[in-house]
């Protein structure tokens, strides 16, 4: 299970993907603004939206994610580099 995600929340844009390296589902994300939040919020915040099973069980914050020249994330690269 792969699916890109976009998240404003209270000001903040967070750009990032989800993915189950395993098992356990993961979100990979690029925080935008100046006050981030922390990982246990965004965890918090998808749980309150989500199913339990999509919700992640680990957040990883990233410097960018790996594009295609059109703008998809190439999903394939982040699960060779988390796993």
């Amino acid at each position: 299970m792969l699916a890109s995600v976009v998240v404003d929340a209270e000001g903040n844009s967070l750009e990032g993907t989800a993915m189950v390296p395993g098992e356990a589902v993961t979100a990979v994300v690029v925080p935008v603004g100046a006050d981030p939040p922390s990982g246990r919020e965004l965890i918090d915040f998808c749980r309150e939206r989500l199913a339990g099973f999509e919700t992640p069980k680990r957040v990883i914050f990233a410097d960018s994610l790996p594009e295609t020249v059109g703008g998809k994330v190439l999903k394939y690269k982040l699960r060779q580099q988390y796993r």
